[in-house]
């Protein structure tokens, strides 16, 4: 366009600068040099610099010279640039001046005529601007429409905050070029830097600390910032010289932050630079309000997802420690957390008891399982009237030994296992290495998740319960029927399996039915407890005494040995027999003894076996055992035709024992 201009005049060259009535400034084209190195660029020139472009721009007519050396407007140096003749002539559109035009250097000199000349091509050459300023307008309303449309798309689509937001200053750079930039988000009492660039994030400063961006969070307006150079070293930004700025983040009336910006030019303006700014942080608030709503929403679903896991977990799990084991597993990568320990109420006393844990190193399991927690202690008082989690971190300093299973933890949280307004258990959260990972946020979620736990240990324990009454004879408080068979087919499959010796005990209380004829029932119910009581005393852990039905008992003795069965058995009715019952009187039992392999290697052989040893004590005279058999006692094995029924060798039903 300036060569055709210089063409049509008949000049040397045609040159161009815009004029910048904002800042009276001229800006070329091409840049000037400060240095003759070329190592400081400046295309911007201040208007009183060159009286011959102000005095154009003033009286909006031409100038000509055609020896500028001499004129008054123009520097003597001129000359020294190869100039000998200039002509100058505003650039008008809209009926203001927007640019010059300067043609060099026609030979002859310049008339009048050129004047007129030149200020008619000024025309087109105004027209032509205006639409490069339009499409220039165009250009970068798309860039900012490209820009705010990444801007939504990142903060709705990144779950973290500080990642989205440092998106936002990137995009922004599109725009609005800036020496650094700075995302505040404002937090209860203090502002907290989410994103910087040229800057360092995650600085902290208190709300009334922060000068007039605290101005700008309380109006929620725009404002250039007149204590940037105070302000921005406390944001963590050091070194930017630019204008500064801060825009409010401000969705629904509320205030979530601020986006702060240290231009490249100092001369930014808040007409341009500023409405841009506000154009971006007026977009991020509304997108950043509703991705914190979408992300509660997606933390209500997590929530919602893990309560409902460990709500089945609770449901599948019938003893409290493989329940508590594997809900530990599952906290310890969900909590975040370096170790956990689930614990349960003791059932009598105010105790909390370590049942299972996670993360633990060996040299710490000592402490972890033999560290009970005193809910009567005043430290645990929360913890069991609120029944709320206890936390402690940070201020409240490090959790003390006395509750702590882990020595040297940082962090610790309690949260309760509460069912019924009762504390049933508890979960032991520690951090080693954190001081302060705890927030509210966390806290809730991992309250939630473990509520579950509460009902499960309530209806582990209740199952436990349940279990115990179906298989407990309700009058002696030994094993019924049903458990004791059960018990004993799962004990001679193990011993088939490992070669192990298996004793069974059939002991008959002798003479109940005289007992219930002259004394009572009651009495012959005594009598029943009295050979349940030295049962139940005289068995090892590993043994089950049981009751069969009516006055018949029964002792199972894993991995004993005959020998050892039937001292027991002895020590059994010396004992019976040794302590008279109250309102009764000296009773006694007679006890058969079978063991395998060497009396059967099944279930109801070695039953059968024990049964006609037990008839054959009591054909014998009663109170005394029998582990032996002899032909006549062999029926079927012996060769000799059964018993008769109700003679004293007939084998009885265990459901229905006949006359004792």
């Amino acid at each position: 366009m300036t060569r055709s201009v210089a063409a049509a005049m008949g000049a040397e060259s045609c040159h161009l600068a815009l004029y910048d009535s904002t800042r009276r400034e001229v800006v070329a084209r091409r840049p000037a040099y400060t240095k003759r190195a070329k190592s400081v660029p400046q295309y911007r020139f201040p208007l009183e610099a060159s009286a011959a472009s102000s005095h154009v721009i003033e009286t909006e007519q031409p100038h000509l010279s055609n020896d500028p050396q001499s004129d008054p407007l123009y520097d003597p140096s001129i000359k020294e640039r190869g100039v000998h003749s200039v002509l100058t002539a505003p650039v008008h559109r809209e009926g203001r001046v927007v640019a010059l035009l300067y043609v060099l250097n026609k030979p002859g000199g310049f008339t009048a005529d050129d004047a007129r000349d030149l200020v008619t091509l000024a025309r087109p050459v105004g027209l032509a601007l205006e639409n490069v300023r339009i499409y220039g307008g165009e250009k970068d309303r798309r860039v900012l429409n490209e820009s705010l449309l990444e801007v939504s798309r990142v903060l709705l689509g990144t779950p973290a905050e500080e990642n989205a937001l440092g998106t936002v200053l990137d995009q922004m750079w599109r725009v609005v070029r800036y020496q650094a930039a700075a995302a505040i988000v404002l937090e209860p009492d203090r502002l907290r830097v989410a994103a910087s660039r040229g800057g360092r994030a995650d600085v902290h400063v208190p709300l009334g600390s922060s000068g007039e961006l605290g101005l700008v969070l309380e109006g929620g307006a725009l404002r250039v910032l007149s204590d940037a150079a105070t302000l921005l070293p406390e944001l963590g930004v050091r070194g930017a010289t630019g204008k500064a700025m801060a825009a409010p983040l401000k969705s629904k009336e509320k205030v979530l932050g601020a986006l702060v910006v240290a231009f490249e030019d100092e001369h930014a303006t808040e007409a341009r630079e500023g409405q841009l700014l506000a154009a971006f942080a007026d977009h991020t608030a509304l997108f950043l309000d509703a991705a914190r709503l979408l992300g509660r929403e997606r933390q209500a679903r997590v929530r919602a997802a893990n309560v409902a896991r460990f709500t089945r977990l609770a449901a599948t799990r019938l003893e409290p420690e493989s329940l508590l084991g594997a809900a530990g597993e599952e906290l310890l990568p969900l909590s975040g957390a370096d170790r956990v320990v689930l614990y349960v109420a003791h059932a009598r006393n105010a105790v909390l008891i370590p049942v299972a844990h996670q993360g633990t190193a060996p040299a710490e399991e000592k402490r972890v399982t033999e560290l009970r927690l005193d809910l009567s202690a005043p430290l645990l008082a929360p913890l069991v009237e609120e029944r709320k989690p206890l936390v402690f971190q940070g201020e409240t300093g490090s959790p003390p030994d006395s509750v702590t299973p882990f020595l040297g933890a940082r962090s610790l949280l309690l949260i309760p296992l509460v069912s019924r307004d009762v504390v049933v258990g508890a979960v032991a959260v520690a951090h080693l290495s954190h001081a302060e990972p705890f927030d509210r946020v966390l806290i809730e979620f991992l309250h939630d998740v473990c509520q579950p736990l509460a009902l499960g240990l309530e209806n582990a324990r209740l199952f436990m319960t349940l279990s115990q009454m179906a298989a407990t004879d309700e009058m002696t408080g030994v094993a019924n029927r049903r458990k004791f068979m059960e018990t004993l087919r799962v004990e001679t499959v193990r011993s088939r399996r490992g070669s192990d010796p298996l004793s069974l005990l059939l002991v008959d209380l002798d003479h109940l039915k005289k007992i219930n004829d002259t004394q009572g029932h009651q009495a012959g119910d005594a009598a029943i407890r009295h050979v349940a009581d030295i049962l139940t005393r005289r068995r090892r852990a590993s043994d089950l005494p049981g009751r069969l039905g009516g006055e018949e008992f029964a002792l199972l003795m894993p991995a004993t040995l005959k020998d050892g069965a039937v001292l027991t058995a002895e020590r059994i009715c010396r004992e019976v027999s040794g302590y008279p019952v109250p309102r009764v009187g000296t009773v006694t039992v007679s006890i058969g003894v079978a063991t395998m392999p060497e009396d059967a290697r099944e279930e109801e052989p070695l039953i059968r076996v024990a049964d006609r040893r037990l008839y054959a004590a009591k054909a014998a005279g009663r109170n005394q055992v029998r582990a032996t058999s002899v032909p006549a006692e062999l029926g079927e094995s012996s060769g000799e035709p059964p018993a008769p029924p109700g003679s004293p060798d007939a084998p009885a039903d265990l459901g229905n024992p006949g006359e004792s």
